[in-house]
């Protein structure tokens, strides 16, 4: 046992010989018998913690050439990748010298075109330039005769607009007179009309007061005096269409005798020889007073 401990484990030799004795002397104690006198109260152990190197130095070795091996690979990949960086910094470099190159051949061509349509199109501008001052001069000289076409015509339309003031000014004078001619036989003609209609509107209203008094049939207490205004609604054609009092005499009897007056009136034929335009301003909605004169007091 002690040749496989050092063998296959790896432990020191005092630490092989502390074990063997600590577990013979375990196995003494085992077998004893004690006496009743022999055993004795023990208070509780107060245990210390100690750490006992576990260390197996082969593995410790075998682990530290591991870890040198693995730290070689990581410098090894880390040199492997910086030449690789260092590669393909090169490979950019190179492929960017070329894009310059032939970024600057590219720009001396374009230089070169530009330099070409520049001096292309300073010729086509002189030509421009002198074609534009070709027409401007052609374009004063027409500009000059059409100056001079126009203070011709010009002076032609001055004297043209002359004669047109005045005749028009002959024209609105012989209009005024006839418009003044005319406004005085259209007063005369109104007054006139407006005479004769106003006859005719009396003659009318005397008629249909006349005809309302015909169909007037007095209330026992009807007296002088008595004043009822009646509004008579006509058609054209005179049938009356409504009547009411608009203002009372005071005496209700009275008032409904008027009023019954016209609505038996029925229809006044008369009023379809009247002119339309008189018939609508006057006798559409006609008002009557009503004043019986003849009675006594």
């Amino acid at each position: 046992m002690l040749r496989w401990l050092l063998k296959y484990e790896g432990y020191p030799p005092g630490v092989v010989f502390a074990l063997l004795l600590h577990g013979g002397l375990l196995l003494f104690l085992l077998g004893r018998e004690f006496q009743p006198r022999e055993i004795v109260n023990l208070e509780r152990p107060v245990y210390i913690a100690a750490a006992i190197s576990k260390e197996n130095p082969q593995r410790v070795k075998r682990e530290e050439q591991a870890r040198r091996q693995l730290e070689q690979q990581r410098a090894a990949e880390r040199e492997r990748q910086r030449q690789q960086e260092a590669r393909r910094a090169e490979e950019e470099r190179q492929r960017q010298a070329a894009a310059e190159r032939q970024r600057q051949e590219q720009e001396r061509q374009r230089q070169a075109e530009a330099e070409r349509q520049r001096q292309a199109e300073a010729e086509k501008q002189r030509q421009v330039e002198a074609e534009r001052q070709r027409q401007a001069e052609a374009e004063r000289q027409r500009q000059a005769e059409a100056e001079r076409q126009r203070q011709a015509e010009a002076e032609r339309q001055r004297q043209a607009e002359a004669e047109r003031q005045r005749q028009a000014e002959a024209e609105r004078q012989r209009q005024a007179e006839a418009e003044r001619q005319r406004q005085a036989a259209a007063a005369a003609a109104a007054a006139e009309a407006e005479a004769a209609s106003t006859n005719l509107v009396a003659q009318y209203a005397a008629l249909i007061a006349d005809l309302v008094s015909q169909n007037w049939i007095r209330p026992p207490n009807a007296r002088n005096g008595m004043v009822a205004v009646v509004e008579i609604r006509m058609a054209p054609n005179g049938e009356i269409l409504a009547s009411n009092i608009v203002q009372s005499s005071g005496d209700s009897n009275y008032d409904r005798s008027v009023d019954q007056a016209v609505k038996r009136l029925g229809r006044v034929p008369e009023m379809q020889d009247l002119p339309v335009a008189v018939f609508e301003r006057n006798f559409r909605v006609f008002t009557l007073t009503f004043t019986p004169e003849d009675l006594l007091r």
